[in-house]
């Protein structure tokens, strides 16, 4: 009997044309929110919230690429001092890669700003239709707010918040998971067995959503391109899964879904919802200086897209039941 990986079958989750959709919204969404900020600027207080938000982008930015510069800035200043070339150490730029390409912490970072901040859902509720948005202000928003010094609230996060524990979980593993690839790429690429490995990493994310056959054709065309490329791509295909469940934490705290729910709810609209944060995760990883108005930008689109995959909930609880019951599998319009 032959082995079942090698007849999966794709997920409809996962059609082409359904990650296409979600891609679309995303490019739609920050073209939106280009020309809101634009509308902002015109006003003093638009450019001062600008302002606000370019500060933070780059401070995060600096935050983690500020020892690197110093590096890079050291030996440029002992080529001028020697007139020697001093290049950098390939241990340097091998933590330089690690940082950019693979781990962005960056995002992370904002993620976890989020869970401290009052009113973290605005950006998506204001993306979402007007009859959307009743509804999901009528539900009480279950983000917990705990004692204002941030390390008191940290410790009640990780004690009581299962959002921001499974948040943490969901890093910690893509953490491990970046390390292995960046490790295969850049530290063992000489030995026969790092492609084969990798291969087998990126099949095994792969084989779930697209099937069999698919997974071949993506992997045949990651192995003819260098093969230091294919770490950041493989890192991406997970990255935006993992962003796109954290842009949908704000509306699963106001909408009260079982875990089981929430779990079937992402799980039917999988391919959707990672064409969306693809988009997003590439322009957070090219241009981290302008993190949070990217980050702004994705979750305002988010809010959009929900507004096209979900019913808006009901006002009553007593019917909720029935409608989650009912948003438990989306059957998309595949052409």
């Amino acid at each position: 009997m032959p082995s079942p990986i090698f007849i999966s079958k794709p997920s409809i989750s996962f059609h082409p044309s359904v990650v296409l959709m979600g891609a679309a919204e995303a490019l739609w969404a920050t073209v939106g929110l280009v020309g809101v900020c634009l509308y902002t600027l015109s006003s003093l207080q638009g450019l001062v919230q600008a302002w606000h938000t370019l500060k933070m982008s780059v401070s995060i930015h600096l935050l983690f690429q500020m020892p690197l510069y110093l590096v890079r800035g050291g030996y440029h200043v002992l080529e001028m001092v020697t007139g020697r070339r001093c290049p950098v150490p390939p241990p340097m730029a091998r933590l330089d890669t690690l940082v950019t390409d693979y781990y962005t912490p960056h995002v992370f970072l904002m993620v976890m700003s989020g869970f401290f901040v009052v009113d973290w859902d605005g950006m998506l509720v204001s993306g979402v239709t007007p009859q959307m948005k009743d509804a999901l202000t009528s539900y009480p928003n279950e983000h917990r707010q705990y004692p204002k010094p941030w390390r008191q609230r940290l410790y009640y996060l990780l004690k009581t918040s299962p959002e921001f524990q499974q948040c943490v979980s969901r890093y910690a593993y893509h953490l491990v998971f970046a390390s292995v690839v960046f490790a295969l790429v850049e530290v063992i690429p000489d030995y026969k067995c790092a492609p084969v490995a990798l291969s087998f990493l990126t099949w095994k994310w792969l084989s779930e959503r697209l099937g069999a056959f698919p997974s071949v054709v993506v992997i045949g065309m990651l192995n003819l391109v260098d093969f230091r490329y294919q770490g950041p791509v493989v890192t991406s295909f997970a990255g935006a899964s993992l962003l796109a469940r954290d842009l949908l934490v704000p509306y699963f705290c106001r909408v009260p879904f079982t875990r089981y729910e929430s779990t079937q709810w992402v799980k039917s609209r999988e391919g959707v919802l990672w064409g969306f944060a693809v988009v997003f995760w590439c322009l957070l990883w090219r241009f981290p200086v302008a993190c949070f108005w990217i980050y702004n930008a994705a979750q305002f689109g988010m809010g959009r897209l929900i507004s096209r995959i979900s019913a808006a909930p009901p006002p009553s609880k007593s019917a909720f039941y029935h409608w989650s019951t009912s948003q438990l599998v989306w059957r998309p319009v595949v052409t």
